[in-house]
This record gives C-alpha cells, sequence and structure tokens, in this order.
C-alpha cells in the first residue's frame, strides 16, 4: 500500500484537482485489488491459520518469561501494550540499544532525505537472534551510507526493531522507526479501543514512547489501514500529536512519522519499500552477489587502484565476505583465493574516505591468516594539501620486488606471545604522515621475492604452487599508541542466572546459564562489547552486560565449565582471556 501513497503524494504536486480525483478513484481500485492480493502472499496478517504438515513436531508456544536464546520479538495486542509485560520479558535486557546515535546525526538534515522501510517475509527471521544466528547468509543491508532513515516493519501492532539493527544503523549515523499499524479486519477493533477517549489514546502513545527510549531507538512510523468514523478523526490527531510530543521530549531529533504525511511533510525525496526482494526471491548465486549485480565484480584479471601495476603479469583473485570459516573474533572475515603467476600482486580497496591527519602518528593493527607463501599487506593511500599522492605499503616482509612501486615500504611488526593455534597471526606498524590526508585503505595480495624462497638439495629455486589464499580477521586504525586500561578480573561482579544443568548424550552433560556482569564501581561505559568464552571457545558476542548460554555440551569427566567475559575497548583490542573476568560452575554430581 505504501508504493501507491508515494505515487498519490507525487502527483497532488503536479496535477490539477479534476485529475486528481479521476487518478484517487483508480488508486481505490488497485488499492482494494492489491489488499486482495497481499492477503494471501505476506502472513501473518489473517486470523486463519496454514494447514500444519501432521508430520511436523509440535513446537513449544513461545513464553517471552521463560529462559531461552534471546530473541526480538513484536507486541501483538494493545491489551500487551497497555500493560507493559514487555518489560517483564527475559529477552528484555537483551534487546537494548548499546551504540547511540553517530554524533552530530541527531537532528534531521536540511534536505530530502531516504527513507528505507524494512518490509521482509513478515519481519523477525534471522534478525531476531539476538546473539547472532547460524545463517551466514541472512538477509542484510550494507549501503547505510546512502540512508537517512530506517524503519523495521512487520504486520504485527507493534514492530519493536531487532537490537542488531539499531546499534548497527547508529554506527553509520541512520535514524531507526519502529512500526505501529492498524490493518485488516482486527484492525477496526483495535482503533475503535485506541481512539475510545482522548485519554486511551494518550495512554498508548505514551507507552510507545517508553519503548523506544527504553530499547533506544529513535521514533515511530504510524500506519492506519482501517475506515474511522469521523467522530475519531480529532482523537486520532490528538494521538499523533501526543506521541510526536512525548517523543521529541525523550528523544531529542526523534520522528514520528505518520504513512500518509511522511512524503509530503517529512521532505522525504525517496522511500524505498521492501529491499528483500532479491533475497526474498532467492535469485542466484548467492544474495551478496544478486544484490550487487550492476557492480563490476571482485573476481577481476587486473587491479583496478594500481594504475601502475605491470599489465603483462596476471591475478585472478576472488574476494568474498566469509560469515561461514571460523572469525577471528566473531561476524565475518575477509578472504582472499585465487592465483598468483610469478610476481604478480592484487589488490582490493577495503575504505574510502578522508581522514586529515596531524602529528601523531597511525598505529595500524591487522590479523591475517594464510596458507603456504601466500602474503596480506595493507595499501594507503594520502594526499597532501598541495594535491600530491604517495603511496605507502605496510607489509610484513618479502617485498622488494614491489617497492618501486610505492612511495614508501614499511616492514610490519608481529606481535609475540600469540595463541597461534588457531591460525591467525596479528601485525602491527605505525606511520607518520602529517599534513596529508588518508583517502583509501586496500589490501595487497602478493607472494615474496622470489630471491628469498628457498632451495632444494641440489640449490634450485623452490617454486611453490600459484594457489593463493589469504583471511584478513579485523583491521583496526588509532592514532594513540597508548594500550586502553582494561580493569583486573577481581574488578568485576560475575552472576549466574536460570543455571540449568542436563544430561547428555554418553555420560555428558550439557548447561544453560544467563551470565551478568557489572563492573564494582559501576563505570563500564568505556567498553562497548563483550567476547565471551567457555574455557577457550568462542560462543558469542555481548553489547549489553549480559549473555546467555544454550545447552552448552561439558564433556564427560570435566568437573565443570569456565566462562570467560572478555572486555573489548573502542580501539577494537581486547583484554587477555586468562586475565578477564569469569565464570566458574561446577557440575552437580551424579548420585
Amino acid at each position: 500500500m505504501l508504493p501507491l501513497r508515494l505515487r498519490q503524494a507525487y502527483l497532488d504536486h503536479r496535477f490539477s484537482s479534476p485529475l486528481h480525483k479521476f487518478l484517487t478513484l483508480i488508486r481505490q481500485k488497485v488499492h482494494k485489488l492489491f489488499l486482495f492480493f497481499f492477503s494471501r502472499m505476506s502472513k501473518p496478517i489473517t486470523s486463519s491459520k496454514p494447514e500444519l504438515d501432521s508430520s511436523a513436531p509440535d513446537l513449544p508456544e513461545f513464553d517471552p518469561t521463560e529462559p531461552s536464546a534471546p530473541e526480538s520479538y513484536p507486541i501483538k495486542t494493545l491489551e500487551e501494550l497497555d500493560s507493559r509485560s514487555y518489560f517483564d520479558s527475559f529477552h528484555y535486557p537483551f534487546n537494548k540499544s548499546s551504540v547511540p546515535l553517530q554524533a552530530g546525526t541527531t537532528s534531521s538534515p536540511d534536505r530530502p532525505r531516504l527513507l528505507v522501510c524494512h518490509d521482509m517475509a513478515g519481519g523477525y527471521g534471522d534478525d531476531k537472534w539476538v546473539q547472532g544466528g547460524t545463517n551466514g547468509d541472512a538477509y542484510a543491508i550494507w549501503h547505510w551510507h546512502l540512508i537517512d532513515v530506517f524503519v523495521y516493519f512487520s504486520h504485527n501492532l507493534v514492530a519493536l526493531p531487532p537490537v542488531s539493527w539499531t546499534n548497527t544503523a547508529h554506527q553509520h549515523g541512520v535514524k531507526v522507526l519502529g512500526t505501529f499499524i492498524v490493518e485488516w479486519d482486527a484492525g477496526r477493533a483495535i482503533a475503535d479501543k485506541l481512539l475510545a477517549t482522548e485519554e486511551s489514546s494518550k495512554m498508548y502513545a505514551e507507552r510507545l514512547t517508553e519503548l523506544a527510549v527504553a530499547l533506544g531507538f529513535d521514533g515511530w512510523l504510524l500506519n492506519m489501514e482501517v475506515s474511522l468514523n469521523v467522530s475519531q478523526i480529532p482523537i486520532l490527531k490528538i494521538f499523533v500529536s501526543h506521541l510526536t510530543q512525548a517523543m521529541h521530549s525523550a528523544v531529542p531529533g526523534s520522528l514520528t512519522n505518520f504513512a500518509l504525511d511522511v512524503l509530503k511533510k517529512g521532505d522525504v525525496s525517496a522511500a524505498v519499500f521492501a529491499p528483500g526482494w532479491v533475497y526474498e526471491t532467492k535469485q542466484p548465486p548467492d544474495f551478496q552477489t544478486a544484490q550487487n549485480h550492476i557492480v563490476f565484480p571482485s573476481f577481476l584479471h587486473f587491479s583496478p587502484l594500481l594504475e601502475y601495476r605491470d599489465s603483462s603479469t596476471t591475478a585472478a583473485i576472488k574476494v568474498l565476505v566469509n560469515l561461514n570459516d571460523a572469525s577471528y573474533r566473531g561476524g565475518s572475515n575477509i578472504t582472499f583465493k585465487g592465483n598468483l603467476q610469478g610476481n604478480a600482486n592484487f589488490t582490493t580497496r577495503l575504505f574510502l574516505g578522508e581522514l586529515p591527519l596531524g602529528d601523531s602518528p597511525l598505529q595500524f593493527t591487522y590479523s591475517v591468516k594464510t596458507e603456504a607463501n601466500s602474503l596480506l599487506g595493507l595499501y594507503l593511500d594520502f594526499s597532501s594539501r598541495e594535491g600530491e599522492r604517495k603511496f605507502v605499503l605496510l607489509a610484513p616482509g618479502g617485498v622488494d620486488h614491489l617497492s618501486s612501486k610505492f612511495s614508501e615500504v614499511v616492514t610490519t611488526r608481529q606481535v609475540e606471545n600469540l595463541d597461534t593455534s588457531s591460525g591467525w597471526v596479528i601485525q602491527e606498524s605505525s606511520i607518520s604522515m602529517s599534513g596529508h590526508t588518508l583517502t583509501e585503505i586496500s589490501a595487497l595480495c602478493y607472494r615474496p621475492d622470489p630471491r628469498f624462497l628457498k632451495s632444494d638439495d641440489h640449490g634450485a629455486l623452490v617454486h611453490s604452487s600459484a594457489e593463493y589464499y589469504a583471511v584478513l580477521g579485523h583491521l583496526t586504525v588509532n592514532t594513540s599508541k597508548q594500550k586502553p586500561n582494561f580493569p583486573p578480573s577481581s574488578s568485576w561482579v560475575v552472576e549466574g542466572q536460570h543455571i540449568k544443568w542436563s544430561p547428555g548424550s554418553d555420560s555428558s552433560k550439557t548447561v544453560s546459564v544467563k551470565i551478568i556482569w557489572n563492573l564494582k564501581d559501576g563505570n563500564d561505559s568505556a567498553f562497548p562489547k563483550f567476547n565471551i568464552y567457555a574455557e577457550n571457545e568462542f560462543l558469542g558476542v555481548a553489547r549489553v552486560q549480559a549473555f546467555y548460554v544454550a545447552d552448552f555440551a561439558v564433556p564427560s569427566g570435566s568437573s565443570g565449565v569456565k566462562f570467560y567475559i572478555q572486555v573489548c575497548g573502542v580501539d577494537g583490542s581486547s583484554q587477555k582471556l586468562d586475565a578477564s573476568p569469569f565464570l566458574q560452575l561446577e557440575a552437580p554430581k551424579v548420585q
């Protein structure tokens, strides 16, 4: 329905009244047809339930008060909204946004804006799992730099944005709205109750405001798709006005957009709805490729960023965001694999921007995992105030055959005392470029200078395979060499709640527990996230000071399990695991 309103808003400004009435009549007919079609394509939108496969196991009904893997979920009735039962949910503490809106973006820009409405498969799919899911190909948006407002949409009465969307959008300076929607046959009764009196309308507006403030998102999209009595219109205006005022008072810069008003009065030049079309239709070969099919692929036989590269050499490297293999510390990796013949190299851009540099040197830290003679460096592009460009390579060595192509080559230093059992190597380096601006950071794939390759027993040079494989786990750029001062483990109070031991297979046990932690002095705002481990096994990332472990297998013969909460700094650094706060659970003895 909203795309039709977009068309209406466009025509209102450009056509005369008779034509507008004619088009409105057409729209009403199309609207009815659209409702008929959509009521059979979307779910859930009617009270009827689909027939279930009798062979399918009965799933337990979701009880938000019972401990389970933390979920984001909607509010489906006015009774739930009125009772404030959401705040009694086991899942509520996990759904609080921990990332404030980027500084300088609380006020709306004085220009037309782009609103993107997440309207995909009914909502609450892979994104409902607060602590992460198992689908590496889950739907995602990465064009945040083009978006001003993000709306989370579902056909439930109150669509609360999953916290992962809010945290990500805020990190990119994008405001996030939940949706309050009244539609279909059931919506008529909801509207009657909502708009029964001025007091009731104000009470529900205050409940919506309370939810937005508590969960940390920035406002509401109101979507009324039912016929109202003329007498209800004044109360509807009071509801919208009171919600707007309450939100502005509680959250400076918040938005309350009425679906019929947003395009005309909100300075929105375009609104994109249901951007999940590519994902829902499962277009081959995979979501990432299909979503970006108009962009040149990363699989290239030349490097478009190194204009001075010898075109006679060949390099065929495929670059992909890898969510399936083991990551450095949660999330994804960037994987480079393919072939490098001879002295060939391959460059692909990672970041494009403008970072003015002062007197302080830039500190670079990155984690990498490679095979055979595959090496990975960082190629930096700087520009001066006079327009002069400088190209700097940060690399672990073996680059004499490439040095002539760069203004400067800096050898990185491998961090000592790192647990290398997982294959990750940490490289560090620094560079001073006062008066310059860092404009690009790229990854450079290369092999060592052939002069430094080993020889066989007969003195012949040992040539390795042309196969290339490297993985970039993380990259940190900092202007300070000072390491964060992590509080010692004894400074924390760590607690286990809802502890449940269950028998597993082969005499093993499983344990479920909610872990919570706080600094004894209460000063914990400096730490944006925490990595959670069971012994040395990575479990996930917490952005609030709580994490739920569900059915963790403890081998038979083990006396218990030790959970570590690894504290992370704003610069991406993390506390040593053996110095991190922990929770020790002892397994119950068999009687």
